[in-house]
């Protein structure tokens, strides 16, 4: 309900839209933007093997601090001034600065934070090319906006910092010397100091949350029952291609990838379904918008449902 409320919110609110003034987002014009991003995360950090995995998770709290406060300038701009271009530009500026204060070496993985964050831009961009002026195009990318920086926030608190940066930066080796033996070999060593399961657990977690990100944000329920779009349907049909092949790349990453096979393999089909029809109207699949809709959101819940393994 909170994401549409938000939605909701979001179109009642826009009065007008005005054009941006200035040169820099929210800095009154007196800086470049360049200098205005550089500001915003103030340093910039290298990963590189020797990194210490504090120092990562400390950039991850700076990215957290710097989208809370960038989020509270948004949403400034579009209640009390019904600026829906800077609103949205202070966001996407929010998730640039920080995607562009780590320098990551290529035999790094990027934390989970730094992932969503590229991830966020690449869906932004995705949907600016998608949507142009179309209706409720502004709506939709400040639904999709405002609700995918709280969940960059909500996955730094309880996937990135707690897991996936303890593990890669510093557990992972302990997984790696033990993958050719018995389970109890890794429970033994490292059990201790870093619970394997439960970080695998909340990784196939992290997909299925991406998913029902889309589903939740950008679809509901009518009053017959079928399922209608929240905001643009081109919209959800592109960020459900995007995300299922994500989440598919995910999911192939985990530790148990092999439990996960069928709905890896499902996963890729739906979006390379959802490319031809999006990209080439190809209707083999879906015989129009309102039909691909409903088969998409029914087919993503069902992949999201059954993530504890094949469905039979």
């Amino acid at each position: 309900m909170k994401a549409k409320n938000m939605f909701i919110l979001s179109t009642l609110l826009i009065a007008s839209v005005a054009a941006a003034s200035g040169t820099g987002v929210g800095s009154g014009g007196n800086d470049s933007r360049d200098q205005y991003l550089a500001k915003l995360m103030g340093r910039k950090i290298k990963i590189s093997p020797q990194t210490l995995y504090t120092e990562i998770s400390q950039w991850c709290s700076d990215v957290v601090i710097v989208l809370k406060k960038e989020k509270a300038r948004a949403a400034v701009q579009l209640q009390r001034k019904g600026n829906a271009v800077l609103a949205e530009q202070i966001l996407v500026d929010a998730m640039l600065a920080a995607a562009e204060s780590l320098d990551i070496a290529s035999e790094q993985a990027s934390p989970v934070t730094k992932s969503l964050i590229d991830n966020g831009l690449f869906y932004s961009q995705a949907l600016d090319a998608t949507l142009g002026s179309a209706p409720l195009a502004t709506q939709t990318k400040l639904n999709f906006l405002f609700s995918y920086v709280d969940f960059i926030i909500q996955k730094e608190k309880s996937l990135d910092r707690p897991y996936f940066i303890p593990y890669r930066y510093r557990y992972k080796s302990c997984w790696s010397a033990c993958g050719n033996a018995k389970y109890s070999c890794w429970e033994e060593n490292c059990e201790a100091d870093f619970n394997f399961k439960a970080f695998a657990k909340e990784y196939v977690d992290f997909g299925k949350e991406q998913i029902e990100f889309v589903l939740d944000k950008f679809t509901e329920q009518d009053g017959r029952g079928r399922i209608v779009p929240l905001g643009s349907p081109i919209a959800f049909l592109k960020l459900a291609e995007l995300v299922s092949k994500q989440v598919a790349q995910d999911l192939s990453n985990n530790l148990y990838a092999y439990a996960h096979a069928c709905s890896i393999r499902e996963l890729e089909a739906l979006s390379a379904n959802l490319e031809a029809f999006n990209l080439y109207g190809d209707n083999s699949i879906y015989y129009n918008t309102a039909n691909a809709v409903q088969a998409v959101h029914d087919e993503l819940r069902n992949i999201a449902n059954s993530l504890n393994g094949c469905r039979r």
